[in-house]
């Protein structure tokens, strides 16, 4: 004897005689399996939507012109923001710059000038995160120079 369903059955009836209880569940409970598989996936499209979200907004490119440093240090009114670790800013320091590295920018926002900005980055991570932050903060990006590599 085989443990089928709610009741024991022979072996060779399992089968009929599990989809013939499938068959007589009452509606309300196949009503609450549905409901359990819709909030399940309802769940899963939105944790899918937040990851798209974090990965666009740290991946996905902005559309600032790269400019050599020693060329964009003569515009006036134009502020050099280097967001770049202080480790590796110290290392590579650039003249007339303020140095305030990208997790601190939040958090000293209020003591940028609010003239254009010419961002100093180390990676296009570091340029994507930084210009989107200053932008929604209301501050206009109008270029940035990577160090470590070439634009």
């Amino acid at each position: 004897m085989m443990f089928c369903g709610f009741k024991k059955f022979d072996h060779k009836y399992c089968n009929v005689k599990t989809k013939a209880l499938n068959n007589r569940l009452p509606f309300m409970v196949k009503q609450k399996i549905f409901r359990a598989r819709v909030i399940n996936m309802i769940f899963a499209v939105i944790i899918i939507a937040v990851i798209a979200v974090s990965l666009y907004k740290r991946y996905a490119p902005v559309k600032v012109p790269c400019v050599n440093l020693e060329n964009h240090i003569t515009i006036k009114n134009t502020v050099l923001l280097d967001i770049r670790d202080y480790n590796i800013s110290y290392k590579n320091q650039v003249n007339g710059a303020i140095n305030l590295p990208l997790p601190y920018l939040n958090r000293y926002v209020q003591e940028i000038p609010k003239y254009s900005i010419h961002l100093v980055v180390s990676n296009t991570i570091e340029k994507n995160m930084g210009v989107r932050f200053l932008s929604k903060r209301g501050f206009r990006v109008t270029g940035f120079s990577c160090l470590e590599s070439e634009c």
